[in-house]
């Protein structure tokens, strides 16, 4: 990719949940390990909990029950093993460059000469919106027209749904505000394009609460 990664597509949105990239997250866990006599390889008895995200670059199955995915953020690329149970419940959500985020222990693989995540959860970037959005933010001046969002909102519109969260800036000052409840919408790709449409992409961000995946809170950026 000599223009745009698929991953600079949702990097801004999904770097709220992921502190670090998949090179900054190999890099700390490299300088925690010691180095192997006479060899550049690095090895731990045990990795660390991270949460990262990254699309499916390439997959690869060796016959129904075992697949090797690998991940990348336009930074590195990290390996991922999928077999048994954990490979039919994420079966689904293996498609190529599809946005994952996973909860796992990062280590590394001697056999394969590089880093991997034991995966504990993979969530699609849908899944996450689901599970850790609070709001749409939607940053506004003083020469913005109100009127291109009721079209929008009114499509998108849905109980119980998420709020609206204006960020007005006037004269260097900003204020915050939310919309009632009758503005509540669904977060959707498709309210995500119709808003970037009128307001400007970078205008326009989902807006999360940390994530619970047990230890990610304090390990989300590998360090």
């Amino acid at each position: 990719y000599f223009t745009v990664h698929p991953m600079d597509l949702h990097r801004r949105e999904l770097s709220q949940l992921v502190g670090n990239n998949f090179a900054g997250m190999i890099a700390n866990e490299a300088s925690q390990a010691p180095q192997a006599a006479g060899k550049a390889r690095r090895w731990r008895k045990r990795g660390r909990d991270v949460l990262a995200a990254g699309v499916l670059w390439s997959m690869r199955f060796q016959g129904d029950f075992r697949a090797f995915l690998s991940l990348d953020d336009g930074s590195a690329r990290l390996s991922v093993v999928l077999s048994g149970d954990d490979l039919e419940v994420n079966r689904h959500r293996l498609r190529k460059e599809q946005p994952l985020v996973i909860f796992g222990e990062l280590s590394y693989d001697d056999y394969e000469d590089g880093y991997r995540i034991r995966p504990q959860e993979i969530m699609t970037q849908e899944e996450v919106r689901q599970r850790y959005a609070i709001g749409i933010q939607i940053t506004v001046g003083d020469d913005f027209d109100y009127a291109v969002l009721l079209p929008i909102l009114q499509q998108h519109r849905c109980v119980p749904g998420l709020p609206i969260l204006l960020r007005a800036v006037l004269d260097g000052q900003q204020a915050d505000f939310k919309l009632g409840a009758d503005w509540r919408v669904e977060i959707n790709d498709a309210l995500i394009r119709d808003l970037d449409r009128v307001c400007g992409a970078q205008r326009v961000m989902i807006r999360y609460r940390r994530p619970d995946f047990g230890r990610a809170q304090q390990t989300s950026e590998g360090e």
